[in-house]
């Protein structure tokens, strides 16, 4: 998937495609980089598209954070 692609998916749909199940604590500790990285390897998106997806997925994972104060962590 290139950068123009990803735009026409929400920051959720991007989240579910390439990191779902993971923990947004995690995801946030590991930082805009080492994701965008790791997209590239595994997924094999350009740099481009790579850090476009990793700004998406901090968002949602802020945002899942945010509408879940009350849960801990390991319960996303």
């Amino acid at each position: 998937m290139d950068e123009y692609e990803l735009s026409t998916l929400t920051p959720e749909e991007i989240f579910n495609t390439y990191v779902k199940g993971a923990n947004p604590h995690d995801l946030i500790a590991q930082g805009r980089t080492a994701i965008a990285s790791r997209l590239m390897v595994e997924h094999k998106l350009k740099d481009a598209a790579a850090y476009f997806a990793a700004d998406q997925i901090l968002v949602h994972a802020h945002e899942r954070i945010e509408a879940h104060t009350s849960i801990r962590p390991a319960e996303y």
